[in-house]
């Protein structure tokens, strides 16, 4: 949509123009989050945990706030944009899944749960991280964090299918990852 979103703690998000760099209205905005705008630009999830834990959706056209799903506490959340359709990692107990996500009122579709399962363990304190890669989803425990030695997480990354839930193979088991990025 020509423009970059950001936020600096609690203060909405802010965007700005991204050819003029010309500031544009600041949204309200009741979390602080990990945002994700859809391909088109017409759309952004974000998910929190501040104030609580929620999957917030915003139509970026209008700069409002459209739908909200509460989300369970104390456990690990992540969202990915693959290809048109939002997805939800969920990690209780250590029983990954991924969820399609409604485009229009934010509502949770049927859990997918990753098999094997393998490699999640239930860690409140280190939280995983998605990005798409191609039609499929890369997983990873964040490294770099406060909580670092808190949990023994595996190294690498887990490849998944979202549509089936199952686990292509864990891939670059000696390494841990802060960020990873995807090209086509």
């Amino acid at each position: 949509s020509g423009r970059v979103y950001m936020q600096r703690g609690n203060v909405g998000i802010e965007s700005f123009d991204s050819s003029s760099l010309e500031r544009r209205p600041t949204w309200k905005a009741p979390g602080v989050y990990n945002l994700q705008p859809s391909p088109d630009g017409s759309r952004i999830f974000g998910v929190t945990y501040f104030p609580s834990p929620s999957l917030d959706l915003f139509d970026a056209t209008q700069g409002a706030q459209i739908a909200s799903q509460p989300l369970p506490r104390n456990q690990p959340i992540a969202g990915v944009w693959v290809g048109e359709r939002y997805y939800l990692f969920q990690a209780p107990d250590g029983r990954p899944s991924l969820r399609t996500v409604g485009l229009e009122d934010a509502k949770l579709g049927q859990a997918v749960p990753l098999a094997p399962a393998s490699g999640f363990p239930d860690c409140e304190a280190a939280p995983y991280s998605v990005i798409a890669a191609g039609s499929k989803v890369a997983i990873f425990a964040d490294f770099g964090l406060t909580s670092d030695g808190i949990c023994n997480l595996p190294g690498g990354y887990a490849l998944a299918d979202p549509d089936t839930g199952t686990v292509l193979g864990r891939f670059a088991l000696a390494m841990h990852f802060r960020q990873m990025v995807s090209s086509a």
